[in-house]
């Protein structure tokens, strides 16, 4: 089956007005596609739309600057991840900022809008908590061609905070998305979708 890409230019630009992008990365790396959305934009329809259209895990992806800014450490890791994920501490914003139990998606959301704050200080989140925080490489995709590096990489490019939501889509049987249907998935949702390589490609025109 034939598809098409959406144009990087048309994505950077729903990006940065606060739209969803699918992103998918190559098929012989984990052949999976993420919604990803900038951190700052976030709103519980967004979130609540990962939760129950995506399925996978919501996470936000962080520039190592955030990472040390809000004071979050490396989970413990046996190093038997094939990708090296880099999980961070799991965290909730604190009660002042209306949080309770930290799960709902405005309370996701709240916490992901406070992570890409400026003012945002360590003593402003819960450790642990619901929303999992995974830190980009320097460098960013053209380091490593992973969903964490595209998400931050998308808000360096739209001028935003290096804060991504990004969580994995699967099907209605629990199953990773492939190509096929990751590109019905945008179709149905609008949604534009861009391969991670678009943005490396990208980031080498413009440097």
């Amino acid at each position: 089956m034939n598809h098409s890409f959406s144009s990087i230019d048309i994505a950077l630009t729903h990006f940065t007005n606060g739209g969803l992008l699918v992103v998918v990365d190559d098929e012989s790396r984990e052949n999976e596609g993420d919604i990803v959305f900038s951190a700052a934009a976030s709103t519980p329809a967004k979130v609540n739309f990962c939760a129950k259209e995506a399925r996978g895990l919501i996470c936000i992806a962080i520039s190592k600057n955030i990472a040390q800014k809000i004071d979050i450490h490396p989970v413990p890791s046996n190093a038997k991840d094939a990708f090296s994920t880099a999980f961070h501490d799991s965290i909730d914003a604190t009660s002042e900022f209306g949080i309770t139990t930290g799960i709902s998606a405005k309370e996701r959301s709240i916490t992901a809008a406070l992570i890409a704050s400026d003012d945002s200080k360590p003593e402003n989140f819960i450790k642990p908590g619901h929303l999992f925080p995974v830190v980009a490489k320097d460098g960013g995709v053209l380091i490593r061609p992973g969903h964490t590096e595209a998400g931050v990489d998308l808000c360096l490019l739209t001028n935003q905070p290096g804060a991504a939501v990004i969580c994995e889509i699967m099907d209605t049987d629990g199953n990773m998305m492939r190509r096929d249907g990751l590109f019905e998935f945008a179709r149905h949702h609008q949604l534009p979708i861009i391969t991670i390589q678009q943005l490396i490609d990208h980031r080498k025109k413009i440097q």
